[in-house]
């Protein structure tokens, strides 16, 4: 096995596990958890094609994050790159030095692609990387680490990463019918391969997945959809949120992560079936087109999913969680880790003094509107 202290990881999970549980399992719970979070250096670049330092630099991003408050529920993930999907259909890596690696299309329009066979995932060399990746992690730590499936591109997003962009958007207006053969049978090949890495991972799997919050019994899977904040509404709607229904009812559920500005789509958004969660930022150091926090208040209080917020860690944590917290929306306040430790207490600790403040302040703001 290697080098980890297990006696220390598992208290601080148990810790943490026992924070969050009301969280999770009581919808209308008034807990905002804080999440505070050492991903490993270079596991989504420079060592993410050396399964044993991925690894090492995993677990050792791991103690740092439990040595700080937080309440983040750490996890292994077989990370090889956005293009696993890619890759089975024929789009070759290429592995660069410090770098994720890079995938290029191999379908320049819809004719190349009309009739395309769903592939042969033994055949997919990425694919059983990832498969052996997984087995390679439980085995190192005897099955002690929860880990979680590999990033799971959505549909869409998989789709331009084989079929050239601008024929693939084209296509959706000249040539629908062979886009959504085609998406069918990406979903049927996400939906396959999804399966075979829960079935390889077993029991102490982290669910919903890939770089998301996650908990014993979540259920769900998570997929990338950064198209989302790209495409329009429409295209939304009649190519994307289908495919992630299907995933959805492959799984009992789907998490969508998301980069940039999503606002426009998120009435399509919330109509997707099962959908658990939501990933996204809400400053500018943490994406460079970010969401509203105010906007995204107004549109999902009330909603039973739960919103994992991202603030970056040169932006004002407390001024932001104030335009976004409300009682009615089930968020999570991912602060950006800091290196000194002391500033990491502040930060969470500041962020919690603010939240419990706010959730007071509504009670009050309540009880004063029941009486008038």
């Amino acid at each position: 096995m290697v080098s980890f202290d297990f006696s220390f990881y598992h208290r601080r999970y148990s810790e943490i596990l026992s924070r969050v549980r009301k969280f999770w399992e009581t919808p209308k719970s008034d807990y905002v958890p804080i999440l505070q979070k050492d991903s490993g250096k270079g596991t989504f670049d420079s060592v993410c094609g050396n399964r044993e330092l991925s690894l090492e630099v995993q677990l050792k991003g791991i103690e740092n994050t439990l040595r700080g408050p937080t309440d983040w529920l750490p996890y292994l993930e077989p990370w090889h790159g956005v293009g696993v999907y890619a890759d089975s259909f024929g789009c070759k890596y290429e592995w660069h030095e410090n770098d994720a690696p890079w995938t290029r299309t191999v379908f320049k329009n819809a004719d190349e692609v009309k009739n395309i066979k769903k592939p042969d995932i033994r055949k997919s060399e990425i694919m059983q990387m990832v498969l052996d990746t997984i087995r390679y992690f439980k085995k190192e730590t005897g099955d002690e680490v929860p880990v979680c499936i590999t990033d799971t591109q959505s549909p869409i997003d998989s789709a331009i990463l084989i079929w050239e962009p601008e024929d693939f958007f084209v296509s959706c207006y000249e040539k629908p019918d062979i886009v959504h053969s085609f998406l069918n049978i990406l979903t049927a090949t996400i939906i396959e391969f999804t399966q075979i890495q829960i079935e390889t991972i077993g029991d102490n799997i982290a669910l919903p997945g890939h770089n998301l919050f996650c908990y014993p019994g979540a259920g769900g899977v998570a997929v990338s959809d950064d198209l989302l904040a790209v495409v329009g509404p429409k295209i939304y709607e009649e190519f994307a949120a289908p495919y992630n229904d299907k995933i959805s009812e492959a799984f009992g559920g789907i998490a969508i992560h998301t980069c940039g500005n999503f606002m426009h789509n998120a009435g399509m958004l919330q109509k997707i079936k099962g959908l658990k969660m939501i990933d996204f930022a809400v400053s500018p150091s943490a994406d460079p087109n970010p969401n509203n926090p105010e906007e995204i208040r107004e549109i999902f209080k009330g909603s039973k999913t739960i919103l994992r917020a991202r603030i970056g860690g040169e932006d004002d944590f407390l001024s932001i969680v104030d335009k976004l917290y409300d009682p009615q929306l089930r968020l999570c306040v991912d602060i950006e880790l800091a290196d000194d430790m002391d500033v990491r207490y502040k930060n969470y600790y500041n962020v919690r003094e603010k939240l419990e403040s706010l959730s007071r302040k509504k009670s009050i703001e309540e009880v004063k509107g029941g009486e008038s």
